[in-house]
């Protein structure tokens, strides 16, 4: 009596297991924003959803309102937002999350370049977030996704040997939109647990590329100037 119930135990505990760790069947949704009459695409795993993040994905398409940025009110606006939860066991909850999010930014009026030129865009970034006193906690570089460039800059060292160790991961990707407008993408990683257990970045690591792959920008057929 006692083996058979250290065996149903046995079985319960291992099937609760199972179930904890099962991963959603993801549902990667598209999606379309309108910006001026610039096309934003992204895709995202639905059923991954943070519900305080759900309701802004139930139409695949949408408009932003920029009189926020035009009216002098602020120089960016939040166009999307997501947080995407990576569970574990039920007793453990949530492992960590993607942050992932956009802002539409107005060119700032100290710029005197040219947004579609990504090395001043590089530049200008660069000298943004200085004066944001984080100068020397990101690392900027140009890098290509689905055939054009765009400046990616994040606070890790993208080319430096993965170790056990908990990293830091804010990864943002910048592009123009309009002459006077560009789009800021996040991908972050957040750790949810106290837990040590770092597995779960196996399963977070491909899902933000999956994101930033997911990344596109259709300009209008005539533009002022020909997207680099």
């Amino acid at each position: 009596m006692r083996a058979c119930t250290k065996l149903l135990f046995a079985s319960l505990l291992f099937g609760m297991t199972l179930l904890g760790r099962a991963a959603p069947q993801d549902n990667w949704r598209n999606y379309k924003l309108g910006v001026m009459q610039t096309v934003i695409e992204v895709a995202l795993p639905y059923d991954r959803l943070n519900e305080l993040t759900r309701t802004d994905w139930q139409t695949p398409y949408r408009a932003p309102r920029l009189e926020w940025i035009y009216s002098g009110k602020g120089p960016e606006i939040r166009v999307f937002n997501a947080l995407l939860d990576i569970k574990g066991p039920f007793w453990t909850g949530v492992y960590g999350r993607i942050d992932f999010f956009g802002f539409v930014g107005k060119k700032p009026d100290w710029f005197k370049g040219d947004l579609f030129d990504i090395a001043a865009l590089k530049e200008m970034l660069e000298h943004r977030v200085r004066v944001l006193g984080k100068g020397a906690e990101f690392r900027f570089e140009i890098v290509t996704i689905n055939g054009v460039p765009w400046v990616h800059w994040c606070d890790y060292d993208p080319a430096a040997p993965k170790t056990g160790v908990w990293p830091s991961k804010l990864d943002r990707y910048t592009r123009p939109l309009t002459e006077d407008l560009y789009l800021d993408v996040a991908i972050d990683l957040l750790k949810a647990s106290t837990s040590e257990n770092l597995d779960w970045l196996k399963t977070a690591e491909p899902l933000r590329e999956k994101l930033k792959n997911s990344l596109v920008i259709k300009y209008p057929a005539v533009t002022p100037k020909s997207p680099q």
